[in-house]
């Protein structure tokens, strides 16, 4: 089969793979374009991620020409513009883990409030859909992540919770069958890149 032809495959596969269950996911510099550019470079978030994990009220096409439509007006606020336009992902904080409980208790708590459950029905959003639970880092750190994962594990396995192990591990078979690897995490921005090899362990 000819080079080109080969990347003619491997395009069309992505963007099969782009789509799960009949929800796109998005890739906010391609698909926002200079709405994209300009609330990264105007910083209007402290933290870039904010912007890349938000979830849009319309479609990316809209949002692409309401930008570029009310940018011409004075006083056009980017901010304000964003904020009314884009659902912004909450962190809601660990709280109400009694301090008198002993590191043994108090990770046995951690793993229900960081446990997320398959998204059956998701919005159009960098977060790519996984079939089964998952353990995710915590506040910012709303995805799961490669190698993370592997030492993640290695506490859920002391804790006894195998089946959610198992879950984890088929997540990344999962996307391995998607994109033909692990990406760094089960976001759109992270397939370009994934980590070491654990999954072979």
């Amino acid at each position: 089969m000819k080079k080109s032809n080969v990347l003619v495959c491997l395009v069309l596969g992505l963007l099969l793979a782009m789509t799960v269950k009949g929800q796109t996911i998005l890739f906010p510099e391609k698909d926002y374009k200079d709405l994209f550019i300009a609330v990264q470079m105007n910083r209007v978030f402290p933290d870039n991620k904010t912007f890349a994990d938000a979830t849009p009220r319309h479609s990316a096409d809209t949002l692409r020409s309401w930008f570029q439509l009310y940018k011409q007006n004075n006083g056009f606020q980017l901010d304000t513009f964003v904020t009314n336009n884009f659902q912004l992902q909450t962190v809601s904080p660990i709280e109400n883990i009694e301090k008198t409980k002993n590191v043994v208790q108090h990770i046995e708590e951690l793993w229900t409030l960081l446990e997320r459950q398959p998204i059956r029905q998701q919005q159009a959003s960098t977060l790519i859909p996984l079939p089964h639970p998952y353990i995710v880092p915590g506040g910012r750190f709303q995805e799961v992540y490669y190698w993370d994962s592997y030492f993640t594990m290695l506490g859920l396995q002391v804790s006894g919770k195998y089946e959610l192990m198992e879950h984890i591990i088929d997540n990344f078979a999962y996307l391995i069958d998607q994109y033909g690897h692990i990406p760094n995490g089960n976001r759109s921005y992270f397939l370009s890149r994934s980590q070491p090899p654990y999954f072979s362990l």
